[in-house]
């Protein structure tokens, strides 16, 4: 039996509305979720991501300015067109190591199976993990 790391990330964040929303979150490594509020009232996570700076991927992300071409900036097209037509929250955590940056991905993936991310371009780490909320 192979060992298995599972972290215990600090999640934070809440419902966005405007950019200066996310006016704390750090400019460190880690992972984020995106989350939107559902007909029901329920939250659907339809995104999972790392970044090496969490306040600008999310600011890309949620912001109404991104310079140039959001695609060739690395930002997933369907999770910035669910941005701008829903009700959207979001949470991070703060990861510093690489790998364990992977691994929590793909654990978030398999946990959520967001619509908007792709199963192949999901980490291949699979001897790190986190709690997903």
């Amino acid at each position: 039996m192979a060992w298995m790391t599972i972290l215990g990330l600090d999640w934070k964040g809440g419902r966005f509305a405007h950019p200066l929303d996310i006016v704390d979150v750090p400019h460190k490594p880690g992972v984020f979720k995106l989350h939107a509020r559902r007909g029901s009232g329920e939250w659907e996570v339809f995104y999972v991501g790392q970044a090496q700076n969490l306040y600008s991927i999310l600011l890309a992300y949620l912001g109404t300015i991104v310079e140039g071409d959001p695609q060739a900036a690395g930002i997933n097209a369907c999770a910035k067109a669910r941005v701008e037509a829903d009700e959207v929250a979001y949470s991070y955590a703060v990861v510093e190591d690489e790998t364990e940056r992977q691994g929590c991905l793909r654990s978030l993936y398999e946990c959520f199976r967001p619509v908007c991310n792709s199963p192949e371009q999901i980490p291949a780490v699979d001897n790190v993990a986190c709690n997903p909320y």
